[in-house]
Protein backbone atom coordinates (compact mmCIF):
# COMPACT_ATOMS: atom_id res chain seq x y z
CA UNK A 1 0.00 0.00 0.00
CA UNK A 2 1.34 3.45 -0.97
CA UNK A 3 0.46 6.45 0.66
CA UNK A 4 1.47 9.78 1.88
CA UNK A 5 3.71 9.66 4.92
CA UNK A 6 1.34 11.76 7.88
CA UNK A 7 4.62 13.96 7.84
CA UNK A 8 3.42 15.28 4.24
CA UNK A 9 -0.30 15.48 4.61
CA UNK A 10 -1.15 18.99 5.82
CA UNK A 11 -4.12 20.11 7.92
CA UNK A 12 -6.60 19.88 4.72
CA UNK A 13 -5.52 16.16 4.14
CA UNK A 14 -3.90 14.95 0.42
CA UNK A 15 -5.17 14.86 -2.81
CA UNK A 16 -3.30 11.27 -3.44
CA UNK A 17 -5.70 8.39 -2.44
CA UNK A 18 -3.76 5.24 -1.51
CA UNK A 19 -2.86 2.76 -3.72
CA UNK A 20 -1.94 -0.81 -3.96
CA UNK A 21 1.71 -1.41 -5.74
CA UNK A 22 0.39 -4.55 -7.13
CA UNK A 23 -2.71 -3.13 -8.86
CA UNK A 24 -1.33 0.02 -10.02
CA UNK A 25 2.08 -1.91 -12.16
CA UNK A 26 -0.42 -4.50 -13.44
CA UNK A 27 -2.26 -2.11 -15.14
CA UNK A 28 0.68 -0.44 -16.42
CA UNK A 29 1.22 -3.65 -18.20
CA UNK A 30 -2.44 -4.11 -19.12
CA UNK A 31 -2.14 -0.51 -20.82
CA UNK A 32 1.63 -1.70 -22.79
CA UNK A 33 -0.10 -5.10 -23.70
CA UNK A 34 -3.18 -3.21 -25.25
CA UNK A 35 -1.00 -0.86 -27.43
CA UNK A 36 1.94 -2.72 -28.23
CA UNK A 37 1.23 -6.85 -27.18
CA UNK A 38 0.59 -9.11 -29.97
CA UNK A 39 -2.76 -10.74 -30.04
CA UNK A 40 -0.70 -14.13 -29.02
CA UNK A 41 1.79 -12.28 -26.63
CA UNK A 42 -1.87 -10.90 -25.09
CA UNK A 43 -3.51 -14.50 -24.22
CA UNK A 44 -0.19 -15.71 -22.89
CA UNK A 45 -0.11 -12.82 -20.29
CA UNK A 46 -3.30 -12.69 -19.34
CA UNK A 47 -2.94 -16.92 -19.03
CA UNK A 48 -0.03 -16.50 -16.72
CA UNK A 49 2.22 -18.64 -19.09
CA UNK A 50 4.83 -17.68 -20.69
CA UNK A 51 5.61 -15.90 -24.63
CA UNK A 52 8.31 -16.58 -26.63
CA UNK A 53 7.62 -15.68 -30.26
CA UNK A 54 9.73 -17.34 -33.14
CA UNK A 55 12.35 -16.10 -34.74
CA UNK A 56 11.71 -13.86 -37.75
CA UNK A 57 13.36 -14.65 -41.42
CA UNK A 58 15.74 -11.85 -41.15
CA UNK A 59 16.30 -12.41 -36.68
CA UNK A 60 20.74 -12.39 -36.59
CA UNK A 61 19.60 -15.23 -34.58
CA UNK A 62 18.80 -17.44 -37.56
Amino acid sequence: MLEPLPAFVGADGTDFEPVVLGELAENVVEDYMRTYGRPDQVAAWREGRPYVSELAETSAGR
